[in-house]
């Protein structure tokens, strides 16, 4: 009884070690033409804000560009709300979280369709800045090399 759970819980562990290996490589091998991260693009980032409701309708729209704000003028439950809410594991990874990253693939397997990306904050900015909203393994794989530049 217990050879068959551990040769049940050693297929699992080789069965994950497999497919990060074979994602791992898949994302390499995307990326080999892939744009590379430009700074400036983020930088030079609107400060401009658009409130859009479930079905993509603008709700609210402020064009102007405001006064920054620096992290430390925020209260301090600002940012730990953002980061709670957008990547729970901000400061355990760089910038790819890859354990989120399998748990949405199990997900998007089991219901067939690409309905989790599994995006950290540094991946939705590069999305945002440098490609496209199109849900497509292309896609993410140029997100996650950016992202690691």
């Amino acid at each position: 009884m217990k050879l068959k759970k551990s040769l049940k819980l050693a297929t699992l562990i080789l069965s994950v070690i497999l497919i990060i290996s074979f994602l791992s490589a898949t994302i390499y091998v995307l990326s080999l033409d892939y744009i590379d991260l430009d700074k400036k693009t983020i930088d030079n980032l609107g400060k401009s804000i658009q409130v859009l409701s479930d079905d993509n309708v603008s709700l609210e729209y402020n064009g102007q560009y405001g006064n920054n704000i620096k992290l430390n003028e925020l209260p301090e439950y600002v940012p730990k709300a953002f980061i709670a809410i957008e990547d729970k594991r901000f400061y355990k990874h760089k910038g790819i979280d890859y354990i989120r990253i399998m748990g949405a693939l199990i997900n998007d397997l089991k219901s067939l369709s690409f309905k989790e990306g599994a995006s950290t904050i540094r991946q939705q900015l590069v999305k945002n800045t440098h490609l496209s909203n199109e849900r497509t393994i292309k896609r993410k794989s140029k997100e996650i090399h950016i992202t690691r530049q």
